[in-house]
């Protein structure tokens, strides 16, 4: 230790606990550079080795507590208290690892910090005391609660910095456990005690400092050598704990103690993507030309082609749908979310889940409410007045029908603007884009099909007219007037 106390320009640079990034490596870098007061505090400690054994002495520890300054870089350790000096040898006595060790059971930690958008975090488990300390630091706070899960996903425990769902609690920062995606399945967890040890607002930047002990917080203890951690915050000036929508943070933080690396990763989402893309292609575009097949028949070809083109298109998405349907509730239950829970728009709430259950409800009796349709005489519907029964039947079929389709595409834009999702764009181009662009079609090939049927019934008549039969009866795929004068193409057919 004699550089570190005689030389001058040695001390007076001030001192910096290291640690290796790579064990074994020999390679060290700097975890925390020593405050003022730590630096004084040192060099008293160490004045106290006698002066002729400066030059042979190791082994000497000097533990000091302080308080994380990640606005510094590097980042500055700022003293809240110390231990004496130990003249000895220290000997650090560790378990042995063996299989299944981890954490402080397998080798000594290292304060750990890493980056996440907006939020920088540094976790510090001393395994000698078996505490913890969690430093947060929030970018760009404009006076909103602030919250961490220590979870790839959203669910998990958490500490949230807050005034609580009702507003009636002191601004503090709390523990809480998250065990679903509403604001019943959030609350604060009483059997962990955490302290906050320092709470800033420094020009935006909110300065979070919490201490526990491990025997008093289910987030960490003597085997964590990994943590994830994913973020969210409310509103501007809003400390009140409210969904947060889409404030928080897309991907989430994986912290190694062990080695002191961090790393930012993405959750999976690829069956959420492809769930999204079939009921796109279901309700966008198969639906679309299911339903318009039947309501503008007049544009197929002869006969009941239409009725045919209907049937396997929606039979195609019936299937598609229940499928599609499966995968989210697969990787709901898999991601531990809650299903089609009661939501409050007034809360902010999306309403995607309830209405995509609506919407795989009437799509599943779609096919069943079918096979109860009075089918048509051979001869056609007597006096051409279609009977109680089909008219009802007609109109549940249809009604269902129209608003399955509807509720599906408008679906699609609630879908794109969940918060795992986030595709804004893609949301407003779906339903002023696509949307807007299928109801211009259906109401231009409708208006096109009113002035057919009138040119029909045009010629119908002229064709009656010109020959013997009083009335023409339009059953088949074609139909002629007696006379032969005129070739009449049938414009509906009942099936």
């Amino acid at each position: 230790i004699h550089c570190m106390v005689d030389v001058q320009q040695c001390y007076e640079s001030g001192f910096a606990i290291l640690y290796e990034e790579v064990p074994g490596s020999g390679e060290y870098h700097i975890r925390y550079v020593l405050d003022d007061v730590l630096n004084a505090l040192l060099i008293a400690e160490l004045e106290l080795v006698p002066a002729d054994d400066r030059s042979s002495t190791f082994g000497h520890i000097f533990t000091a507590h302080g308080v994380p300054d990640l606005s510094q870089h590097p980042p500055v350790l700022r003293a809240i208290g110390h231990s004496s000096y130990e003249e000895e040898e220290v000997i650090t006595t560790t378990s042995t690892p063996s299989d299944g060790d981890s954490g402080c059971n397998a080798s000594p930690l290292v304060p750990t910090q890493g980056e996440l958008e907006r939020l920088s975090i540094l976790i510090d488990i001393d395994c000698d005391t078996e505490s913890v300390t969690v430093q947060l630091n929030f970018t760009d706070f404009s006076d909103h609660w602030v919250g961490v899960v220590f979870s790839d996903t959203m669910l998990g425990n958490a500490l949230l910095y807050t005034t609580g769902q009702e507003g009636s609690d002191p601004l503090s920062v709390y523990p809480y456990f998250n065990s679903e995606r509403s604001s019943s399945g959030v609350n604060v967890n009483d059997a962990n005690s955490w302290t906050l040890v320092e709470e800033q607002n420094v020009n935006g930047l909110l300065i979070l400092t919490v201490t526990s002990t491990l025997s008093e917080t289910d987030i960490f203890d003597r085997s964590t050598s990994s943590v994830n951690v994913r973020y969210a915050f409310g509103d501007p000036s809003n400390v009140e704990l409210m969904f947060h929508g889409a404030n928080r943070a897309q991907d989430f933080l994986n912290l190694d103690l062990g080695t002191g690396g961090s790393s930012t990763l993405s959750p999976d989402l690829t069956l959420e993507y492809v769930h999204g893309v079939m009921m796109f292609v279901v309700w966008a575009v198969l639906a679309s030309i299911g339903i318009m097949s039947s309501a503008h028949r007049w544009i197929c070809p002869t006969g009941p082609t239409w009725f045919k083109i209907h049937r396997a298109v929606q039979a195609t998405v019936w299937l598609f749908c229940l499928v599609a349907f499966a995968i989210a509730v697969w990787f709901t239950e898999e991601q531990q979310r809650g299903h089609f829970r009661m939501i409050s728009i007034q809360n902010g709430d999306n309403p995607h889940m309830i209405l995509g259950l609506l919407v795989t409800i009437l799509c599943f009796l779609q096919p069943l409410n079918a096979l109860l349709r009075s089918h048509p005489p051979a001869g056609g519907w007597p006096g051409g007045q279609k009977p109680a029964r089909r008219l009802v039947w007609e109109i549940v079929h249809k009604s269902s029908g129209y608003i399955a389709w509807i509720l599906g595409c408008v679906n699609i834009y609630f879908g794109l603007k969940l918060a795992l999702i986030q595709q804004e764009e893609w949301a407003m181009t779906h339903i002023a884009g696509y949307c807007v662009a299928l109801l211009l079609l259906y109401v231009i090939l409708a208006i096109f099909g009113c002035v057919n049927k009138r040119k029909t019934e045009g010629m119908v008549k002229v064709g009656n007219d010109a020959g013997d039969q009083d009335t023409v009866q339009m059953t088949g795929a074609e139909d002629y007037n007696q006379s032969g004068a005129q070739h009449i193409r049938k414009t509906s057919y009942d099936i």
